[in-house]
């Protein structure tokens, strides 16, 4: 017999419930006056007692296998007796085996038989038989009953016997079916442990992502870079936004596997590479790699390079350029100067300027290799800004417009590489971002995001960028206007970058914005 019993339990409370299930139905067949006989017609007093004890013994027997687990073969042997005996008087009473009662028995072999193991299916089998064959020589007795009932009898015994040894190795292979799949599980539970302490130990996040852009797998370097604790069957989403817009855009171009994320909230700078993993699966390996150690170590090496160029810049180009300058103020000032040459001056004094501030930009870019974030209250900051900005260029106070949702909003940032940042939106906005009636509106928004991020959107009322003008904007010395230098952009984007923060810029129906993306605190 199966070592668990307890996983048998289940079965026999089925054939309870089928047991009684037919106890109903052959109780509703005794015969009773004035109603259409169909079986007990022999003997109605002894099929109803029958059939009442068998519908009695059906609904205890029911009980019993749902509350009292104990003595599984005294349960299993005591059913079966009181089944084989009730089934016999029944059958007896209803005419012997031409009734078509004896069929209940075959059905009680078959599913007792799948319970119990060794010789046990053939005892059952021998008791049904000896059943049968009693009810036979009793009925041969009172002459009831000729030569072919004991051949009908035989017969059903041995097919009580073949039932027995077929529902027995039946059993048996389901048994070893389901010792197989448990071995199986347990190796498979086994090898799954071994792939987790294997993918564990990586250095780089590793996650599985299905179809429906559900994790199925998820290391712990991986949970560590986006800032989860358990992201197993978790949308993609819910872990990290992120990656999520990343995935999607690899989707829509899986010509580029390889993509950088800036996980904001966590000051993280990860490189993702997407790769299907076969032809017919829908998963996903998603490798993430924290490259925020190379990229501070590439931006030193840029600084560190940027400062050399600066003191080159200073050297080379700067005492040049102020003895040019102050020639041309010298000849501004002589009195034999023509309109001519008064106007080649102004030329001369105005390109100066210009190559001046190029050299300001840069050297100013390699002074501010380092930022020092303070808390800053957002709405009286941007207040102080605004009024500031507006005395200083000239712009109405009214064409400058400021809405904070959150009061209280603060955010840690350097405050001087702000102020440096909005100023240089807020300066192209006066140039380039005049609505058709030739004024200049400037608005910035402050807002949260779901993650929690403190977005400034900064725009005007203006045409906006070009989109094939817009991927370059953040490049250096990338211009459209040959009076600027094209760093004012670019700096901008560094001292963001200095700072965790993100510089965007996207384009709406009437115009564009920047956005200044900063972490939450």
């Amino acid at each position: 017999m199966i070592e668990n019993q307890q996983t048998l339990w289940y079965p026999l409370r089925l054939l309870s419930m089928y047991r009684l299930l037919v106890a109903i139905a052959l109780l509703a067949l005794a015969p009773l006056p004035y109603t259409f006989k169909l079986l007990g017609n022999d003997a109605p007093i002894i099929y109803a007692s029958a059939a009442s004890s068998y519908a009695l013994l059906a609904l205890f027997w029911a009980i019993t296998c749902r509350f009292w687990h104990y003595a599984f073969l005294l349960q299993l042997y005591f059913q079966f007796i009181t089944d084989t005996a009730l089934i016999t008087l029944m059958m007896h009473a209803s005419g012997g085996l031409h009734s078509g009662l004896p069929i209940l028995l075959v059905v009680s072999i078959a599913g007792y038989s799948t319970l119990v193991r060794g010789i046990t299916p053939y005892f059952l089998a021998s008791i049904a038989t000896l059943a049968i064959l009693g009810d036979s020589l009793y009925m041969g007795l009172l002459n009831q009953a000729g030569i072919s009932g004991y051949t009908s009898s035989g017969a059903l015994g041995a097919a009580f016997f073949s039932i027995a040894l077929l529902s027995n190795l039946l059993s048996r292979r389901l048994e070893e079916s389901e010792a197989l799949a448990n071995q199986r599980y347990i190796a498979l539970s086994n090898l799954e442990q071994l792939n987790e302490l294997i993918v564990n130990q990586f250095q780089n996040g590793i996650l599985v992502v299905d179809a429906q852009q559900r994790v199925r797998l998820i290391n712990r370097m991986a949970s560590q870079l986006l800032g989860v604790e358990h992201g197993h069957r978790k949308p993609l989403k819910q872990l990290s936004t992120e990656l999520h817009r990343s995935f999607t855009r690899w989707q829509q171009h899986p010509e580029a596997p390889v993509q950088r994320i800036i996980q904001a909230g966590r000051h993280a700078d990860i490189q993702a590479h997407y790769l299907q993993l076969a032809s017919s699966s829908q998963d996903t390996l998603i490798t993430l790699t924290d490259i925020s150690a190379l990229s501070r170590e590439m931006q030193s090496q840029k600084l560190t390079s940027l400062g050399r160029l600066t003191a080159s810049i200073a050297h080379e180009i700067r005492n040049p350029l102020s003895a040019i300058n102050h020639a041309a103020q010298l000849l501004e000032e002589s009195e034999h100067a023509s309109d001519a040459d008064q106007r080649l001056t102004d030329i001369i004094t105005q390109q100066s300027q210009r190559l001046n501030g190029m050299v300001e930009n840069i050297m100013q870019l390699s002074r501010k290799n380092k930022a020092v974030p303070e808390i800053i209250p957002l709405n009286s900051w941007l207040g102080s800004f605004r009024v500031e900005f507006c005395t200083e260029t000239g712009l109405p106070g009214a064409h400058f417009f400021l809405n904070i949702q959150a009061p209280d909003e603060q955010i840690r940032f350097d405050a001087s590489q702000l102020h440096q940042i909005l100023w240089n939106l807020c300066a192209n906005s006066m140039k380039y971002g005049q609505n058709a009636a030739g004024e200049c509106l400037i608005h910035i928004d402050c807002l949260n995001t779901q993650d929690g991020d403190t977005c400034l959107d900064i725009y005007d009322e203006g045409a906006g960028i070009p989109a094939d003008i817009a991927e370059h904007i953040f490049e250096p010395f990338y211009t459209t206007n040959n009076a600027s230098s094209g760093l004012g952009l670019y700096i901008a984007h560094e001292l963001c970058a200095f700072n965790h923060a993100e510089l965007s810029y996207s384009k709406t129906d009437n115009s564009g914005r920047f956005r200044l993306r900063i972490p939450k605190l």
